[in-house]
């Protein structure tokens, strides 16, 4: 069998990669209101569906945006 970077005692993504990652995904620390007034960190289950955009595409599309029409 191939040995994975992790059998050999490394990471696949170090933990400054993955903050890095991390740092660029839109609404990644948002918060939702509840119903008795807290507010709590937003748990997304269904990233199929609606995954967080990261900020360079965003960018991008808003940058496209002036130029589009239908």
């Amino acid at each position: 069998m191939a040995e994975t970077l992790e059998t050999q005692g490394q990471s696949a993504i170090d933990h400054s990669s993955a903050l890095e990652i991390r740092g660029k995904l839109i609404g990644i620390d948002a918060k939702v209101p509840l119903l008795d007034g807290r507010h709590v960190q937003y748990v997304n289950f269904d990233n199929a569906a609606s995954t967080p955009t990261f900020r360079p595409i965003a960018d991008k599309v808003d940058e496209f945006l002036k130029w589009y029409s239908n």
